[in-house]
């Protein structure tokens, strides 16, 4: 036998009984693990009693109880996806806690001068009290725009 035929068929013998160890170990792993219990929800805490109503509000609230047992029942259940069962399990804290408090950061670039606004506040004020004053005496309100000096060229 060659060096080559024997380093391969020695490969093939540690492959063979690295699969048997590992067969072994997931025999014992499962021998070991307990089976997940039998989940079944009852029924009637899922039951709603639902007002006669087409108000989509009122429906939600009334179904309010039996979603959070819902959910209480999904979080809890071995048979469900570890997916399923986290969703469940947030949405529950969301609602008993509230949602987490997320900052938002904005830059806000402004042309106006803080003066501008001030002024243009003032002038508001003023036509507001025009027309306040117009309408109680029943007059039409007239609004003519100020002229700009740089349209006057």
């Amino acid at each position: 036998m060659e060096l080559n035929e024997w380093q391969e068929n020695q490969e093939g013998e540690r492959r063979r009984l690295d699969e048997k160890r590992r067969e072994r170990e997931q025999r014992k792993a499962k021998a070991a693990a307990p089976e997940p219990e039998e989940f079944t929800p009852d029924p009637a805490e899922i039951e709603i009693d639902l007002p006669d109503t087409d108000d989509p509000r009122e429906l939600a609230k009334a179904a309010t109880v039996s979603a959070i047992k819902t959910l209480v029942s999904v979080a809890l259940d071995p048979t469900q996806s570890a997916n399923a069962r986290v969703s469940a399990a947030n949405s529950l804290i969301d609602r008993g806690h509230g949602k987490v408090e997320q900052s938002i950061t904005a830059v806000v670039e402004s042309k106006l001068d803080p003066s501008d606004i001030t002024d243009l506040a003032r002038r508001m004020r003023f036509l507001m009290a025009m027309a306040q004053n117009q309408a109680i005496e029943s007059q039409p309100i007239e609004v003519v725009p100020e002229k700009d000096d740089d349209t006057d060229q």
